[in-house]
């Protein structure tokens, strides 16, 4: 009899887990709900002039990071699941880009899909704006180059520049990376540095700075291009010598990741004498209650050193 009890006793409990659960995660859901309708009346009755057609976009279409039309649908391109190699991939531009063994590859497609038509991180003219775009016609990886990829993740730029430039540094803290961007590169690693870290403020077990990655280099020109969650200003600042000392230099730095980037980015890389435009357009990011006005923020800068 005590066993049937227990057993009731158990099921009530487990019934009780779930239902306190599901309670928890619907008043998240109304919470969220209710902070997305403050930040759209926000944005509808707040926003300036400067942000007009943005507003205009997200009240017809609803909230996105990237709020401009769509010109065009990112063409077919291959998917696939690496047998040998337990990983898989997507096709681009007739080479394989790898992702962690623990994706599945529809969420590789759906991922390069917002890469490629999204994001607009190659260009392409997929929407009217793209301010994550990182090169522009007359802002390019040039031949020879060295790229530093920094926060690279699947390493997309780098795979899309591979045969122009001299070498690649291709820097991630994440392990579950590692394993994709050496079969993605296993071609090319007479020219790809990977280094498994953080790239930071100072040198530890986990973290590098730009500084020390670079020691090697000393007269090739470098493009760099950071987007590392919201730690561009600690790097920026932790290599500051070595940035201000290079004589050829362009730079792709997010500013989106926090509210006041877009005015501290640039003001570092004016005192290390760098110049530098913002990308076209504005981003909307982590907008539910997360976020003060205006909103809206540049997705990065474009900066560049050249000194004879």
């Amino acid at each position: 009899m005590s066993t049937i009890f227990s057993r009731l006793k158990m099921s009530i409990l487990k019934r009780l887990h779930v239902y306190y659960i599901e309670k928890q995660m619907q008043e998240q859901i109304e919470e969220r709900s209710a902070q997305i309708l403050d930040l759209k009346m926000a944005l509808i009755g707040a926003t300036s002039d400067l942000y007009k057609a943005e507003a205009d976009y997200i009240q017809q279409n609803g909230f996105c990071n990237f709020p401009y039309k769509a010109l065009q649908e990112v063409p077919p391109f291959e998917s696939g699941y690496d047998n040998h190699l337990k990983l898989p991939y997507v096709v681009h531009k007739g080479k394989k880009l790898y992702f962690p063994q623990s994706y599945p590859v529809e969420r590789c497609v759906k991922m390069y899909k917002s890469y490629i038509g999204e994001e607009c991180l190659l260009g392409g003219r997929y929407r009217e704006k793209q301010p994550h775009q990182y090169l522009t016609d007359t802002f390019t990886i040039d031949e020879g180059d060295v790229l530093v990829d920094v926060g690279c993740a699947e390493a997309l730029l780098s795979l899309d520049n591979i045969e122009k430039v001299s070498k690649v540094y291709l820097i991630e803290g994440e392990q579950e990376w590692m394993p994709a961007l050496n079969a993605t590169f296993r071609d090319y690693m007479d020219k790809v540095i990977i280094i498994n870290k953080y790239v930071s403020d100072s040198d530890t077990e986990n973290t590098i700075t730009l500084r020390t990655a670079l020691q090697q280099e000393d007269y090739r020109p470098l493009f760099i291009k950071m987007d590392i969650e919201g730690a561009e200003v600690d790097v920026l600042n932790g290599s500051k010598d070595f940035l201000a000392n290079r004589k050829n230099v362009k730079m792709a730095c997010c500013t989106y990741h926090h509210q006041h980037d877009g005015e501290e980015i640039p003001r570092i890389l004016e005192d290390m004498g760098y110049t530098y435009d913002f990308s076209d357009g504005y981003m909307l990011y982590e907008a539910y209650g997360k976020m003060q006005y205006p909103y809206f923020r540049h997705g990065l800068v474009r900066a560049r050193k050249f000194v004879i």
